[in-house]
């Protein structure tokens, strides 16, 4: 899940103020939001000319979630949807403790397709982006810039707000973002809500991370913005990440949302009905070693960082060094070495499945 936050000027250099129509938002308020203006009352508006652009992702799905916003959108009768689809990459495994690389890092092939792919901004009222890869070529960047500069809505759908950590301009957008290589002494501060409030902590560390998917208890803190206008004060998401560990430049950022990042599912651990805190930052792990077992200490305490043994219990946890809150690229996760099973182990692991598969359901 992205913060969700609704800029009333997102502030880019040099941008006049704007129309209040830039918001970034979780995936399911996005959806949510926009199917509930399909409306009968809203039957003769104009529609809502939507450009959504992806071809990149570092969640492989990112085909099946666009089509999904795409019929969503144009089934409440308010939205007309075009996507813009990028060139792939070049295969590479992402790095996510640097900048995404640009299209003269690609091959030539591909080049010559980023050379082609030129987004018409001037034909829609706002953009969807479900794009994290390979950096836009400059002329599209300027012409995006442009088109928020003259009051185009953007909205940033979850992966979206870590893309371009080298693209000043967007970092301005998003308000901020994780991973790629951001952290607080070139990027801005972490965020967290604190008694009511938004924080900014500029304390040296490295940005990005989040636990595991999970039910998330959204709380809302502005009941009268329009995006959350008549939702529950509190309710369920079934299933999401919550990120934290967050930063960016965070201008004009008004929060009208906040979620519970989980201890136990790998997050920063602080709980905003004990605490009055939520999504919060301060004492959560360096991503280092965001990807493996580790928790946050109690208050007060060092922060430590195990790997899962293979009973899938986490060992003993010592202090480690390495999350400290200092600015350090993140390195792999630890890995926990396993002696292979024995064959005949294995022969069970294959057969298991097909012994599974025929075995029926009571009616």
């Amino acid at each position: 899940m992205s913060f969700s936050f609704a800029a009333d000027c997102p502030a880019v250099s040099n941008l006049r103020p704007m129309k209040p129509r830039y918001s970034l938002l979780s995936r399911f308020l996005l959806l949510t939001a926009f199917a509930a203006a399909g409306t009968a009352a809203h039957a003769a508006a104009p529609r809502i000319r939507v450009l959504l652009i992806d071809g990149q992702n570092n969640h492989g799905a990112w085909p099946q979630t666009s089509q999904v916003i795409k019929t969503v959108l144009e089934q409440s009768g308010r939205f007309d949807v075009t996507i813009s689809r990028t060139p792939p990459d070049d295969g590479r495994k992402p790095n996510y403790g640097a900048p995404q690389p640009t299209v003269e890092d690609m091959p030539a092939e591909l080049q010559e397709a980023w050379a082609r792919w030129r987004p018409d901004f001037s034909k829609a009222d706002v953009v969807i982006s479900n794009y994290n890869g390979v950096l836009w070529p400059e002329p599209v960047r300027e012409a995006f810039e442009a088109f928020v500069r003259e009051g185009g809505g953007f909205v940033a759908l979850h992966a979206a707000d870590n893309a371009f950590a080298q693209w000043e301009e967007y970092q301005r957008m998003v308000g901020v973002g994780g991973w790629y290589g951001r952290n607080t002494r070139t990027h801005g501060p972490r965020i967290h809500w604190e008694d009511g409030r938004l924080v900014k902590d500029p304390a040296p560390h490295y940005c990005g991370a989040h636990g595991k998917r999970s039910p998330v208890l959204v709380e809302i803190r502005d009941p009268e913005h329009p995006i959350v206008r008549g939702f529950p004060e509190k309710w369920l998401h079934p299933l999401d990440e919550v990120y934290y560990n967050m930063c960016g430049p965070a201008e004009h950022l008004h929060v009208i949302a906040t979620a519970f990042s989980d201890a136990e599912t790998g997050g920063s651990g602080k709980d905003s009905r004990s605490s009055s805190r939520s999504i919060t930052a301060a004492d959560a792990l360096s991503t280092t070693c965001w990807a493996t077992t580790c928790r946050a200490s109690p208050a007060g305490a060092s922060n430590t960082c195990s790997c899962a043994a293979p009973n899938g219990r986490p060992p003993a946890r010592s202090p480690s060094p390495r999350l400290r809150p200092a600015i350090s690229p993140p390195k792999k996760p630890c890995k926990t070495r396993r002696r292979p099973p024995p064959k005949t182990e294995r022969v069970h692991q294959v057969a298991l499945p097909r012994l599974r598969a025929r075995v029926r359901a009571p009616p």
